[in-house]
Order: C-alpha cells, then structure tokens, then sequence
C-alpha cells in the first residue's frame, strides 16, 4: 500500500499544472445612460455606464469633465454624479484607465433663473407663480444696458394694505447672477408689489423696477368701437374686486417710470399703502430735481414747480411732451406698463368707444363699492374703475371732491397746455362718483399722482 502513495501524490501535481491563468477580457466599447443632457444650475444627474463585451474584465473607469467651472464629475464605479455649476457647456468623457474604449456625454447646462425679461423687456414685471426669476438689466422697454451693475436690492414691498409685510414676503434672494437682476417668489405666493433696483460698485442705483406679483392671470377688457384693448384692473392692483381698496394699484408722477404706494382705504383718515422701507424725503422742484435724480432715486416724491405745475421744472412755463409719448419706436423708457402693455397714447380712447367728453350716460356710479362699472356697449366685459383718488403736492388730496372712494382719474399719455404752458398738463381720464359725470379729456399737473390703466400694445385707440 505504501507504494501507491508517490503516484497518487504525482497526479495530483500533474493535474493541478494543467490549470489555465485567467484571460484578460479588454472593454471594446462603453454605452452611458444618456449621450446629450441639459441641467439646471445647481441640480445633478446620474450616468451609468455599461461595457461591451458583458464579460470584460476591466471594469475601472475614468469620468472626467472638460469645463469644471460648467459641469463637475464624480466617479462611483461605473456610476458617475455629474453637478451642474453655471450655464454653458461641458463635455463628460467616460474611458477605460487602458484607454481600450470611451464614451462622452455632451451636458448644457442652463440657469435656475427663469428670464422674464425676453423677448420684451420692461419697467414692471408680472408674476403669478413661485420660482426664481431675473431679466437683463436693460433700460425699460429697450435694449441699451444700465451700466456697470455690482449688486442687486429690494427697495421696497407692499401688500396694499396698512400693515407693512415682513422682508421677503413678495420677493426675496435678490442678487446679479448669470448676467440678469434676479429674485425669488416664495412657493406660498402673497400678491403684492415690490420695487428691485441694480446698483453700481459705490451703491448708486443704475435703475430699478416693478414686480408685480398678482398670483393669477391679468385680464383684458375690448373696448367698443376698436378703441383698443384694456387691463381689468390698475397697475400694481390686488386683484379687482369692487369695494377692496387693495385694488386702487399705485401712484405714478407723469412720465415717471417707479410707482409710488396708492390710497389704503376710501374717505378718511387719509393714508396710503405701507411698505417694507419708507420713501426718501420729497425732493423741491429746480436744478436738482432731474430725470437723472428720480432715476438715481426713484422712491423721492417730486414737489411741484410754481411755473410748469411739473416735478420736472424747466425754469419757464414749458415742459416736455416725450416722457411718456408713444412714437415710432414704441414705447418710452419711462412708461410704466408691463410688457406687451402701455401707457394709453390719448383720452380719445374712452371717446371712440362711444363715452363723451362730459358723459353722464350708460355707466354704474357704485357709491358704496366706490367706484364706476363701465360695460355694454361701450366695453366687454364689465370693467372695474376704482376711485383710487389721487396725490397732489406732498400727500394725498384730502379736499371733499377729490378725496380717495370720490375722485377717479387715469393717466395717458398725452400732454396739452395749461396756464399758459405749452405741454404742462397731462390728459387723463376722470369720473367723480359726487357729480356722477365721466370726463374723458381733463387736464390735471404732471406732477400729481395717479394710477395707471393699461392699454395692449397694436391694439387700436
């Protein structure tokens, strides 16, 4: 028995020589889950890879990314986590460590700012959702830059209410990113209007704008007659329900581009819209009033000059015509309507669509809601004209006739001669719920305050 031992043993040896080393199995080709991506800034996606053949026995990969300051990439395996930075674009390049296969995955990255500012640009902005939204810093209504801009701020807020809201209630986060003036509507949306301003590295505002959070869509009312197309409501309203003095909107000097807060209740006291920050100090008519100034400071009330009855003074009797005039080119950089809107050119609207100069006819003076309806025939559907009153000299207009829940009037854009000025007054439309009478050419200061309704653009008046 003992011999049969060494055999055994060497068989064994002999067998255990035969077995093969394991063969390298080479990646001939790397397929990924996606080949072209887009990205939100600041959002990530995964990749999976997949080798070819099945069997391969390499299966270390490399992810690399081309543009880190666009895309970044990092490796699990045959997983790769791929973070979008800024917008532009990058190239993720997926390959063996041999260099055998590889794969790239093209990646556009795109910003987490919705732009509201394209095609049109504007002086207000409406929004109705939540999200993060910016424009260019463009001039209203152009395309010509505001200048060097180093930081971005919220001016002001409102609810049109006499409560002031807390910071960031109507919007919040502003900040210059990927070359727009940018902001956040918080996902619980709270109507309200909001004054966002660009400024320079030494903290002068290049220019500012409205946003106008309504929390829905804004409405429109056909004029009769091809008058033109209207807003149901006034700029910077909450909505436009009768009696709700939220709907009065906000104040505008003629030809100046930044609202101002309208009247928070009808009758007295006297009071207007509170807001997150106060006004600057009212700012006396001459040489240092300027277009320039209101620009540089756009929550500083004008006071009026003694000659033209103008914020703007031209040390005559004279003022421009143009602040607010539409022209050849469109709208102004100082109308204050959104886009798609503007300033109404003329009063002549309210007389195509069939009501007077003096009319007394077919309108409803709701004296308890405070305010007229004007429908059939004359526009369709109902419209909703609060009697927001109006802001003279340095407050509101207090007087009896005039005072807020009495007094309507509605700038246009058309000037005439007044005291012997040439362009001094602004045309507007005016109703008085006392007198009950519609007056669809008056006259009144540029440098009063009333609210803003506006017309379609290439709509007829």
């Amino acid at each position: 028995m003992k011999r049969l031992i060494v055999p055994i043993i060497m068989a064994a040896v002999l067998v255990a020589g035969c077995k093969k080393t394991p063969t390298e199995v080479r990646v001939t080709g790397i397929s990924l889950s996606d080949e072209a991506v887009q990205i939100v800034a600041g959002k990530t996606i995964t990749l999976e890879a997949t080798l070819e053949p099945s069997d391969a026995t390499e299966t270390t990969l490399l992810f690399s990314s081309n543009n880190l300051g666009v895309a970044t990439v990092v490796s699990d395996g045959l997983t790769g986590t791929v973070t979008a930075v800024s917008p532009g674009e990058a190239t993720i390049t997926v390959s063996t460590i041999s260099g055998s296969a590889f794969k790239n995955c093209a990646v556009t990255v795109v910003s987490d700012i919705t732009n509201i500012g394209s095609p049109e640009t504007a002086n207000c902005y409406i929004i109705t959702e939540p999200g993060v939204f910016g424009f260019k810093p463009f001039k209203g209504n152009s395309t010509t830059l505001v200048g060097n801009v180093s930081s971005v701020s919220v001016l002001w807020e409102t609810v049109n209410s006499e409560t002031a809201p807390a910071s960031g209630t109507v919007i919040t986060e502003p900040r210059y990113k990927d070359g727009m003036v940018a902001f956040k509507v918080p996902d619980n949306v709270v109507p309200g209007n909001a004054l966002i301003a660009a400024l320079d590295d030494k903290e002068k505002i290049l220019w500012s704008w409205h946003i106008w959070v309504t929390g829905e869509r804004v409405g429109e009312v056909t004029m009769a007659n091809n008058a033109g197309i209207f807003m149901d409501r006034n700029v910077g309203a909450i909505g436009n329900t009768p009696g709700d003095a939220r709907c009065n909107g906000m104040m505008y000097q003629w030809g100046r581009k930044d609202p101002f807060m309208g009247c928070v209740r009808y009758g007295r006291p006297l009071g207007r819209y509170a807001a997150t920050a106060e006004p600057e100090e009212s700012v006396p008519a001459g040489a240092t009033l300027t277009i320039e100034y209101t620009i540089a400071h756009p929550t500083a009330w004008g006071l009026r000059d003694e000659k033209n009855c103008d914020w703007l003074s031209t040390g005559d009797y004279t003022t421009d015509g143009v602040r607010w005039a539409q022209n050849t080119a469109g709208k102004t950089i100082y109308d204050p309507c959104p886009a798609g809107w503007q300033i109404p050119s003329n009063s002549g609207i309210w007389n195509t669509a069939g009501l007077g100069n003096f009319f007394t006819g077919d309108v409803v003076y709701d004296l308890e809601n405070f305010g007229i309806v004007i429908g059939k025939p004359y526009c369709e559907p109902d419209s909703w004209w609060p009697a927001a009153g109006e802001l003279a000299n340095d407050g509101i207009r207090g007087a009896d006739d005039y005072l807020p829940g009495v007094y309507g009037v509605y700038w246009t854009g058309a000037t005439t001669g007044m005291g012997g000025g040439v362009n001094n007054a602004g045309r507007d439309f005016m109703f008085s719920l006392k007198s009950k009478t519609v007056h669809q050419g008056n006259n009144d200061y540029k440098q009063f305050g009333h609210p803003v309704r506006c017309r379609k653009v290439d709509s007829n008046d």
